[in-house]
């Protein structure tokens, strides 16, 4: 029942500066690796199960390498059975060299798989899929929240001849329903049943968000 999600990142050892960069970008809080949660003196195969129990998203980071890799199989023979137990609910394959999508395991296959090697764009689709994982978490949690729908449906559709607002801000600690709000309101009140959107990072230009 935890709403924390994390992405466990599997890979082979010689593809780890990509790895690191997309760990990078990411942040530590949303990630699980080698690289930082297998703990001093844990016996390896233990510390992988334990990172994949886990995990909401299973990353592969595919390569030659990492298709050669004794501990990458292993990873993802435990990945497979958490995907059947419905422990992991996503996978994202990033294919980062010449690799061919039909030299990966027959259920890796049916993952979303890309072939991308830039570390800011995989960091960034990552990012995606676990905000739409904690985003279907949260759902049953939004439950009493038919005032702020009304608030909001007040402020968006003025009764005293004023002109509407061309946006909001809606704002409050992380985990509360935020977007679930605005996702639940462009829907109800502005007949939006698709939205988008785009995360600003501190020390975007104009250029960065116009490109977003």
């Amino acid at each position: 029942n935890r709403l924390c999600m994390k992405a466990f990142l599997s890979h082979s050892s010689k593809d780890k500066p990509i790895v690191d960069a997309v760990q990078k970008e990411l942040g530590r809080q949303f990630t699980l690796s080698d690289s930082n949660n297998f703990e001093t003196g844990e016996e390896f195969v233990q510390a992988i199960r334990r990172c994949l129990d886990e995990a909401g998203i299973f990353v592969l980071f595919a390569s030659r390498n990492s298709m050669a890799s004794i501990w990458v199989k292993l990873e993802l023979e435990e990945a497979w059975q958490r995907k059947l137990r419905g422990t992991i609910k996503r996978s994202l394959v990033y294919i980062i060299d010449d690799l061919n999508v039909h030299e990966l395991p027959d259920w890796i296959q049916q993952a979303l798989v890309r072939k991308d090697n830039v570390a800011r764009s995989i960091a960034r689709d990552i990012r995606f899929n676990l905000d739409q994982l904690l985003r279907e978490r949260l759902e049953p949690y939004f439950v009493g929240r038919g005032s702020d729908l009304g608030r909001l449906e007040s402020l968006m559709t003025p009764t005293d001849g004023s002109q509407p607002p061309r946006g909001f801000v809606v704002f409050g600690l992380p985990g509360i329903g935020r977007r679930t709000l605005i996702r639940h309101g462009s829907a109800n009140i502005l007949g939006l049943r698709k939205i988008v959107e785009i995360r600003l990072d501190d020390g975007d230009s104009i250029n960065d968000i116009c490109a977003k």
